[in-house]
């Protein structure tokens, strides 16, 4: 299924991005699913929608992730009447905005998950011959005559042989709460693969803070050196004393 993450916002640029880590088809043209991500100055995440698959499984990792309040807009209310569209509005305030990034992107990311394993679970589509094949077919196909001759050979064949086997045991159809519990399993194993990507950006994330710390520890040093001691003949030390440089 192709995924398109309309909007130029920090949050959909983010959300964006992590889609395309995780492996998902996201495109810039035509989509099965649009998603509008936009930035407000509100206090509360904003859903427009209508009830459907995706709004339920955004509803459920937004409720876990973040601790303001969700307002759900409904089709008389909202913008969208179709299910294949959502528009998500997250606020600006940072204590808000990264954990619901982190929750639209795995509701999404569940969403596509379902919806690659019906597809897959949906038997294929036999190709249907045009209908002058058909036709034919049944033109050159054996006369009543023929064909009962045929049954009766058949019918002989089996009664003097002795060794008409028995007809083969087909299997049973799979139980609701078999194939209930392998979908269960499939949903964890998904959600395992969303932890492991978001383990993974929040390493990187930990990674640029502490370079960023770095830089500004050596800067604010330097700072502090020439304030202190214009000279430049002496270093800080991590205990904040002075020591003279090229000394041990």
């Amino acid at each position: 299924m192709r995924v398109k993450i309309e909007g130029d916002s920090t949050p959909a640029r983010s959300i964006r991005s992590y889609l395309e880590k995780h492996g998902a088809a996201v495109t810039d043209g035509v989509a099965d699913l649009a998603v509008v991500v936009e930035q407000s100055f509100s206090s509360h995440v904003e859903l427009d929608t209508i009830p459907c698959p995706l709004q339920a499984a955004l509803l459920k990792h937004l409720s876990r992730s973040i601790r303001s309040s969700i307002i759900v807009h409904m089709e008389k209310t909202g913008q969208v009447t179709a299910d294949d569209r959502i528009i998500v509005r997250i606020p600006s305030d940072p204590t808000i905005e990264q954990d619901a990034e982190i929750a639209v992107f795995r509701g999404i990311a569940e969403f596509l998950g379902r919806a690659e394993q019906q597809q897959a679970m949906q038997p294929p589509k036999l190709p249907r011959d045009p209908w002058h094949k058909s036709v034919i077919r049944r033109w050159k196909a054996p006369s009543a005559t023929a064909a009962v001759l045929l049954v009766v050979a058949l019918i002989f064949v089996l009664a003097f042989s002795g060794h008409a086997e028995t007809d083969e045991q087909q299997p049973k159809p799979i139980s609701i709460e078999d194939r209930e519990a392998v979908k269960d399993l499939q949903i964890k194993a998904q959600d395992a693969v969303i932890r492991e990507k978001q383990a993974q950006i929040d390493l990187e994330h930990a990674q640029h803070d502490l370079d960023t710390f770095n830089a500004q520890i050596r800067a604010m040093t330097e700072v502090l050196v020439k304030r202190y001691a214009p000279s430049g003949d002496w270093q800080i030390t991590p205990a904040f004393s002075w020591a003279k440089k090229g000394k041990p």
